[in-house]
């Protein structure tokens, strides 16, 4: 599995990950070869999956974001010969929707969205989703303030 070292180079890399290697061999007194290393077993181990950046959606024109709790008609699904995944592709094709997760409890699946405005949601919610048949329910919350993304280490 990892240990300390690769949760304290996996904790910089969250916080930055252009930092070049001998930044963060400098940032955790690791060496730089050590740190080289273990970022490509971490990578060759599939613990690291990539690398991304975050966007500002408001500063993007996206000034309103959402989680929808979907409940989906399994039924309907399967005549239609198609499982969570085919659902899950379709959903990511409409402007708006950034991920699509499965999950237990209460909701099926839940959506991450963000539009324009009000507005906009209220059309992708009823112009969009509405015309998911295999969609029962959808619950919409607003995201008012958003946080940094959640830490494992």
């Amino acid at each position: 599995m990892i240990d300390e070292k690769d949760k304290h180079i996996l904790e910089v890399l969250c916080d930055n990950a252009r930092l070049s290697t001998k930044q963060i061999a400098k940032k955790t007194s690791i060496p730089i070869t050590t740190v080289f290393n273990r970022i490509k077993n971490l990578e060759k181990n599939g613990i690291i999956k990539g690398y991304t950046c975050t966007l500002d959606g408001k500063k993007l024109g996206r000034g309103v974001s959402a989680h929808l709790l979907i409940n989906i008609n399994f039924d309907k699904l399967s005549k239609k010969m198609m499982n969570e995944e085919d659902l899950a592709n379709k959903l990511l094709r409409i402007p708006g929707i950034e991920s699509v997760d499965t999950m237990s409890g209460e909701a099926d699946m839940i959506l991450k969205v963000s539009v324009e405005d009000i507005d906009k949601l209220n059309e992708l919610l009823t112009k969009k989703l509405r015309g998911f048949e295999e969609i029962v329910s959808v619950k919409t919350f607003i995201i008012l303030k958003s946080f940094s993304p959640g830490r494992l280490f």
